[in-house]
């Protein structure tokens, strides 16, 4: 997985004794540049001068970019940082890369393997002004009404005449990524080399995969010494996306946290309405009183999820409607079961009517022999028993007259009930008064 960077410089000098001259970085005392060579003539031992007298040639003795500056860094699986022939391989990949992306302009390389990881990569160093003609090829993105090749880009080539400064194509990082993934592809060069040929883009792709969660060693030792100011700012982060209704808010919402929201505009950039796309960045001081500064996404940012993109769909997600929730049924609390009660059967229920019934007659004779005791005292005297049939009763008009009660439904009058109704009826006809009359013998 070969990844690559680089840089403007103002000083080609300074780029020369930086890259050759110098003891390594780990301590070890040796010379920092393992390997150097050079593209277009250059000299390691007088690079300064030569790179200084091209500009003198084509008048450029006052520029301010003087160069440029990169490298491309290999993995152990690639190139193995024990083996030195892996050190040449490497200045030879560079040198080709450079031919392929600075047509025309001379360079310096130095191949080193002094970092933290001890692994091969290779730094050059550009002259920003050629020194002969040439014709620079690359593949770009398509441009509008152009038809793209399979690969979705379209190749490009460029006349450049000697004493041309480098073009914006030459100092785009997509193209200088994309200018190594093609080299390192180039099964016929890697051969060459005494290397096999492979598919560098889907390497980068697996290890930006793989190391999305992953804290950088500035990130260990920030967590070290107990001032995290990214998780701290990932975290405020995470809670004005999820107020935000607007860039505006969302800007406020941040301020109050003690966290500056810049916005830059940018191609690749998110627009908010206003028909400008932009990206993020922010600003913050730390636990300790320095300033931070942090880039949303990108190879050296810190995440996506802090970019313009992710931002404005969180945004959207607010202000959008959100469904009425429907009423849920609410489950009653079970009731307590009551007592289990018999039901009363059929002969129970007649035996209660009857009491009921044989009450209510008592009461009612009570009250007939509490009147007439209480009536004035007057003689008594036998009433005459007529023998006459009985006249017709008179028919009464006016409202019926309800009934004392009411008869209890579906009641069957058994035998014992009819003799006791009988016999009532027979107490309520006149008695006589004498014994002869009452029992039916005698004048």
């Amino acid at each position: 997985m070969a990844s690559s960077a680089m840089s403007p410089t103002t000083s080609t000098g300074r780029g020369c004794n930086y890259m050759v001259r110098g003891t390594a970085h780990d301590g070890s005392g040796e010379p920092r540049a393992v390997y150097v060579g050079g593209v277009g003539g250059i000299i390691p031992a007088v690079a300064p001068g030569q790179f200084a007298a091209i500009r003198r040639r084509f008048g450029n003795e006052g520029a301010k970019r003087q160069g440029i500056m990169g490298y491309i860094s290999f993995s152990r699986e690639e190139l193995d940082p024990d083996d030195p022939d892996a050190g040449l391989k490497a200045l030879r990949i560079g040198q080709r890369l450079v031919n392929k992306q600075y047509p025309g302009h001379p360079a310096l390389l130095a191949v080193q393997r002094d970092g933290v990881g001890g692994l091969w990569h290779v730094h050059f160093l550009v002259s920003a002004v050629s020194d002969r003609d040439a014709v620079h090829i690359y593949r770009r993105k398509p441009r509008k009404g152009e038809q793209p090749e399979p690969d979705g880009l379209i190749e490009q080539q460029d006349a450049r005449a000697a004493g041309r400064a480098v073009s914006s194509a030459m100092t785009n990082a997509w193209r200088l990524q994309h200018t190594v993934d093609s080299v390192l592809a180039d099964e016929e060069f890697m051969q060459s080399i005494g290397l096999t040929a492979y598919d560098n883009e889907a390497l980068m792709e697996e290890r930006r995969v793989g190391m999305a969660d992953r804290a950088t060693a500035a990130e260990l030792e920030d967590q070290h010494a107990g001032n995290d100011w990214r998780a701290h700012l990932r975290a405020v982060v995470a809670d004005a996306q999820a107020e935000a209704t607007s860039l505006d808010e969302y800007r406020d919402l941040l301020s109050a946290r003690g966290i500056e929201l810049k916005t830059r505009k940018s191609k690749t950039g998110t627009d908010f309405g206003d028909g400008v796309p932009v990206n993020f960045s922010y600003r913050l001081t730390d636990a300790l009183g320095k300033q931070r500064n942090a880039r949303a996404g990108g190879r050296d940012g810190i995440g996506d999820e802090l970019g313009s993109a992710a931002t404005l769909a969180r945004i959207e997600q607010n202000i959008a409607p959100q469904p009425q929730p429907q009423p849920q049924p609410q489950s009653l609390p079970a009731p307590t079961p009551a007592l289990q009660q018999a039901a009363p059967s059929f002969s129970s229920g007649l035996a209660g009517l009857r009491r009921q019934r044989d009450e209510e007659e008592h009461e009612a004779q009570t009250v007939e022999r509490v009147a007439a005791y209480e009536s004035p005292s007057e003689a008594v005297e036998a009433p005459e028993v007529s023998t006459a049939p009985p006249k017709a009763t008179k028919a009464v008009s006016g409202p019926p007259v309800k009934p004392r009660r009411r008869p209890a439904p579906f009641v069957v009058e058994t035998d014992r009930e009819r003799l006791a109704r009988e016999m009532r009826e027979e107490r309520q006809q006149p008695r006589p008064q004498t014994p002869a009359e009452q029992y039916g013998f005698g004048e």
